[in-house]
């Protein structure tokens, strides 16, 4: 478990309590997120007030590759370039694990590009032109980008080859997979049901009220809004 204050990170066993090790330095209050040998956390370039990854290792503590390409090589690690207007929110990063729970893609976004990145080293496997990400959702093999235009692309999430285009009606808000079907709710409170494999509108629904999608385990998906709840099963 990693434990933050005001000046540094410290990793803790969860099974004994004792200090595996420390990174000094002062993260920001972006998203976490384990790769398994390394771990990706986020800090302010207070010099320019933007959001930068890194990386550390899983096991030392030690920086593997940091996204601050501009900061003087005095570090051993690996500097990587990634844009400054990085959108750096749990919405618009994911990870793609192979079917062994391997991580293998680390995926970004900017303003221009949605990228995916080698999570041992940071390094750039391929990158997709899409106007500001908005939304990330990751399936199996494939990678969901919303962006706001409010297109969303099935993308194969090994090597960005597009599969299939949606233009929704309006933004998107939120994405969820049940079996071969594909729910998108939008901005307008409306709930639209694709074709997971080739992008084909089945149904779109008005709910009119604010809802959430809670995915559930044994392929149920629940609808929950201020008119009521529905559970749809798969």
């Amino acid at each position: 478990v990693l434990v933050p204050d005001k000046k540094s990170v410290t990793a803790v066993d969860i099974d004994t309590g004792k200090v595996r090790w420390r990174y000094e330095g002062r993260i920001s209050s972006g998203p976490t997120i384990d790769l398994d040998e390394t771990i990706v956390m986020t800090r302010m370039n207070r010099a320019k007030s933007k959001t930068q990854l890194f990386a550390v290792d899983a096991k030392t503590g030690d920086v593997r590759w940091s996204g601050d390409a501009e900061r003087p090589s005095i570090a051993k690690h690996r500097k990587v370039y990634l844009p400054e207007d990085l959108l750096v929110l749990r919405t618009t990063i994911g990870v793609f694990r192979n079917e062994t729970g391997k991580a293998e893609a680390l995926y970004v976004a900017d303003k221009r590009t949605f990228r995916a990145l080698r999570p041992s080293d940071g390094a750039s496997m391929w990158s997709v032109k899409v106007p500001a990400t908005q939304l990330i959702q990751v399936s199996e093999a494939r990678v969901l980008v919303a962006d706001k235009n409010r297109l969303v692309r099935s993308l194969d999430a090994r090597t960005g080859a597009e599969q299939w285009r949606h233009q929704a009606k309006d933004h998107v808000d939120q994405l969820e997979r049940l079996g071969d079907l594909l729910f998108a709710t939008t901005h307008s409170k409306d709930l639209a049901i694709l074709d997971f494999e080739t992008g084909k509108i089945l149904g779109r629904f008005h709910l009119g009220d604010p809802f959430r999608l809670v995915p559930m385990e044994q392929g149920r998906l629940i609808v929950c809004g201020q008119a009521g709840t529905w559970l749809i099963a798969h």
